[in-house]
């Protein structure tokens, strides 16, 4: 888990780092160490209306970053080919980062989910197949239309197949209101908003239910993840 949350920290810097101007990066000593952060994602993303589910699209999305251990900013990964169920990836690369994906991907798509990268410069190649399901919320008809600025509201979570939940809360720019992720344990989860939100009569809660795993390929370790992301417009009330 504390390889997971090292992740997050690494994509919340490089999102800001994006828009900043490039640095010219210095020679790493001889004793620095290259780190890689991968993550291979699959999202599947559903609406809920009137209690009831409607796909929003699935999408694969890799991300690609490295890190010499005496630097403070990643750089992007030199890679040539990324495949997801056959179909190649579009790959675009920022100083800090490598992004690859599409949105060509059939949103009725099921396992096996098979990951293939080839003719990469300075990445393994390997090919995976995920025989696992998205997770699954089942509580989504159950989700608060609206919540307390003032007082804590319990969101209850259930489901199937998930070992971690983020539950976010935006206004309707998009802008971040409250956010929090946690592990759970048999994709069931009570989580309690705080008691100093600003009243709004038009926000969104996502609940985002992801499983992933590990795997050391060519001794760099490649973090696989499925995510189901539930969005419901809801209110902020006095």
């Amino acid at each position: 888990m504390r390889q997971l949350f090292k992740i997050l920290i690494f994509l919340s810097f490089a999102s800001i780092m994006a828009f900043c101007i490039p640095k010219k990066q210095s020679e790493p000593d001889p004793d620095s160490t290259l780190d890689y952060q991968s993550i291979f994602t699959i999202k599947k993303c559903y609406l809920i209306n009137n209690n009831s589910l409607v796909l929003n699209g699935q999408k694969p999305l890799v991300e690609l970053r490295k890190m010499w251990s005496n630097e403070k900013t990643t750089t992007f990964v030199m890679v040539d080919s990324i495949y997801f169920n056959s179909i190649p990836l579009k790959i675009t690369q920022s100083p800090y980062y490598t992004i690859c994906n599409s949105d060509t991907i059939s949103q009725n798509t099921l396992p096996p989910f098979i990951w293939r990268a080839a003719n990469l410069s300075e990445f393994p190649t390997f090919t995976i197949s995920i025989s696992d399901s998205i997770p699954r919320l089942s509580s989504y008809n159950t989700l608060p239309d609206s919540i307390s600025a003032s007082k804590t509201s319990l969101i209850y979570i259930e489901g199937a197949n998930a070992s971690d939940v983020e539950i976010i809360i935006e206004k309707s720019n998009g802008e971040l209101c409250w956010a929090i992720y946690r592990p759970i344990n048999n994709s069931t989860a009570m989580v309690y908003t705080p008691n100093n939100l600003a009243v709004l009569n038009t926000a969104t809660l996502i609940i985002n239910f992801k499983k992933g795993f590990y795997k050391t390929i060519d001794e760099k370790e490649v973090f696989f993840s499925l995510i189901a992301s539930y969005s419901k417009q809801i209110k902020i009330v006095p």
